[in-house]
């Protein structure tokens, strides 16, 4: 048959099938030297740190934090270049300034935190009393954390106060919750005060809101009760920096009343180094006053 073709002048295609080369391979995906989720490339082109898979060590690694790994911050992603105000931390609830928490709700065992709050109440045109709290706090388990607190005022400790919390299991990542309960001994008048408190935030986009509600009282027959609802709300202006006002307020069994609402700015100045400061306003026992509160972090 071919030849009948061939003599009849019509041609028979060819074919020639491509072979792959025996040494071909495919091609190397992108180094990635820290194992991060980022191209070493794309690292160096965006200013994290290609050895580093935590650039800038909050605990969330790099590509964590780009979600979708294009080198930019898009909107619900955080920036692998800055550390977070809590790091590590899901959700991210901030910690009130004045009635703060035993480290975060969700703190990993082993941090460890040193702070001070300064307390300064302005009376009648003059400073008035200024009141210090030096304090340390401690995860030793996962969910489980305590405090030592030294309150003082102006140069002298007048009482020495502890505190145990536990963050309990969270349905889903937008909501925290746990309790805290707190012991605090007066040096002068020798009296105990018991607290408990339960603890519960969750978290909108930039905004996240945060209560406690207990109860406080004295440990001795006839002794002071009240209760403590403290709401606060919070909203992130930048990954380093929130905006948020804070209230306390007590309600006393005897009929007595007290409470703040306190404006504050929290700040991640550098990594493991924290500021707040604020002010605000004060009621108690129907005599209204300024108040101003800085508290310096250092985990």
């Amino acid at each position: 048959m071919p030849r009948l073709l061939f003599a009849l002048g019509v041609g028979v295609p060819s074919f020639t099938f491509a072979q792959p080369h025996p040494y071909e391979t495919a091609p190397e995906p992108p180094r990635d030297s820290d194992g991060d989720g980022l191209s070493d490339a794309l690292e160096r082109a965006t200013g994290t740190r290609p050895l580093r898979a935590d650039s800038d060590r909050d605990g969330v690694p790099d590509g964590e934090e780009d979600a979708d790994r294009d080198g930019y911050v898009d909107p619900g992603e955080s920036d692998p270049r800055v550390p977070g105000l809590l790091p590590g931390s899901a959700p991210h609830l901030p910690e009130p300034m004045s009635f703060d928490l035993v480290r975060g709700l969700g703190a990993r065992a082993g941090e460890l935190e040193t702070n001070v709050l300064i307390t300064t109440r302005p009376r009648r045109g003059r400073w008035g009393q200024t009141t210090w709290a030096p304090e340390i706090e401690w995860a030793f388990a996962d969910g489980w954390a305590v405090e030592l607190e030294l309150p003082m005022h102006d140069r002298e400790v007048h009482a020495l106060k502890g505190a145990l919390q536990w963050t309990a299991p969270s349905p889903n990542v937008g909501f925290a919750h746990g309790a805290q309960v707190i012991v605090e001994g007066f040096l002068d008048s020798g009296e105990l005060e018991l607290t408990g408190l339960y603890l519960f935030g969750g978290r909108v986009g930039r905004l996240a809101l945060f209560a406690m509600v207990g109860a406080r009282g004295i440990a001795a027959q006839q002794g002071h009760v009240e209760a403590l609802v403290n709401p606060s709300l919070f909203v992130d202006v930048h990954e380093a920096v929130t905006l948020g006002i804070e209230g306390n307020a007590g309600f006393g069994r005897d009929g007595s009343r007290h409470g703040a609402a306190i404006g504050q700015l929290h700040w991640q100045i550098a990594h493991r180094f924290r500021v707040q400061v604020g002010g605000g306003v004060e009621v108690d026992a129907g005599r209204v006053g300024a108040i101003f509160v800085s508290r310096w972090v250092l985990e």
